[in-house]
């Protein structure tokens, strides 16, 4: 019994190897699949038929072997027509979307936050239905602000279960920055370094820790929570019930004057740099509405470099996503859980 599930293991993490490979790589042969991954040519050989047969993978183009005058075929993912629908919240707003597991985005509409869980279970339903997609799902993600027991709408336990069975599809619920995080592993930069770091800045302060392309869960308020960090002792309160947390005193409003923005992104900065010189980071990246100000970004990472001289541009940067942080984060726990790692 015990030869049998590991077996069934292995074959299982080897199906999620070949997966993200052809993710980071995008098309590749077999025969270089076997030999990244370590595997018997014909070990890949079963495992990509399998693959194939299940619409994950198919055959590109077929490229000539130059030491052996034949051609090899390529393979590929195939993401395009796997859909996945995301509700994504922040402190202010909820937004539903629907995508395509290659990070394409199809639909998305946005509401006011809503704390009461059956009206926005409700919404979810009437958006499904409207959208064209109920039944051709691959699942559902669900990207939520601190824990499922964290506030407003999420303190609901069973929140999964109810979505579930009403919405007729497989739901992955997840911290909306880790989301994020998990989204840059996937869809953003494909080189890994040892250690990442990812920023959030919006209507809250929020951060991510990423060690060897694995995004790190320390609790529902752990270490990486920045956000959280008391920067101020006597300051504004903050919504955790503690003063002078770093969101409560860098909280910006986008739409409305920006009162003393120079010394609130000093301040967040410096909150980041002493952050990551403890984690020993490669890389920062940042992302959130407040990034989406090209002024005030430069101005943030000028101040990040003058605060550590050893932090180059290349080591910190504004994320390839940030336009799509209202979806992405869904879109890619989902591939995690639904494609990338499905038992």
């Amino acid at each position: 019994m015990a030869i049998g599930q590991n077996l069934k293991s292995i074959k299982s993490t080897n199906r999620s190897s070949l997966l993200y490979l052809l993710n980071a790589k995008g098309k590749m042969s077999r025969k270089d699949i076997a030999s990244a991954l370590g595997l018997t040519p014909a070990a890949v050989t079963k495992i990509s038929q399998e693959l194939i047969q299940e619409g994950y993978i198919v055959e590109a183009e077929a490229i000539k072997d130059g030491q052996k005058g034949r051609s090899e075929v390529l393979l590929c993912l195939k993401l395009q027509d796997k859909f996945v629908m995301g509700i994504c919240s922040d402190k202010d707003n909820i937004s539903f979307s629907i995508s395509n597991l290659a990070g394409e985005l199809f639909d998305i509409v946005t509401i006011p936050f809503n704390s009461n869980v059956d009206e926005v279970i409700g919404f979810a339903d009437k958006y499904l239905n409207d959208s064209g997609y109920r039944g051709k799902l691959l699942g559902v993600g669900v990207c939520i602000v601190g824990s499922s027991k964290g506030y407003g709408i999420w303190e609901l336990e069973n929140l999964k279960e109810k979505l579930e069975k009403k919405l007729q599809t497989d739901v992955v619920i997840h911290n909306n920055v880790r989301s994020f995080a998990i989204a840059g592993t996937l869809y953003d930069d494909k080189e890994r370094v040892s250690s990442e770091l990812y920023f959030k800045w919006g209507p809250g302060i929020g951060s991510a820790i990423v060690n060897d392309g694995e995004v790190l869960s320390a609790g529902d308020m752990g270490v990486s929570e920045i956000g959280h960090y008391i920067v101020n002792p006597n300051g504004i309160k903050c919504r955790c019930g503690r003063r002078g947390c770093l969101e409560a005193e860098v909280a910006l409003d986008m739409g409305a004057q920006k009162e003393n923005i120079y010394d609130k992104i000093n301040l967040a900065a410096m909150a980041l740099m002493n952050t990551a010189t403890i984690l020993n980071t490669e890389k920062i990246v940042l992302f959130g509405s407040v990034f989406k100000n090209k002024e005030i970004s430069q101005r943030f990472i000028q101040e990040c470099l003058k605060i550590n001289p050893y932090l180059t541009k290349k080591n910190i940067r504004v994320s390839n996503l940030n336009e799509k942080v209202a979806y992405i984060g869904a879109t890619a726990i989902c591939a995690r859980r639904l494609f990338f790692e499905k038992k």
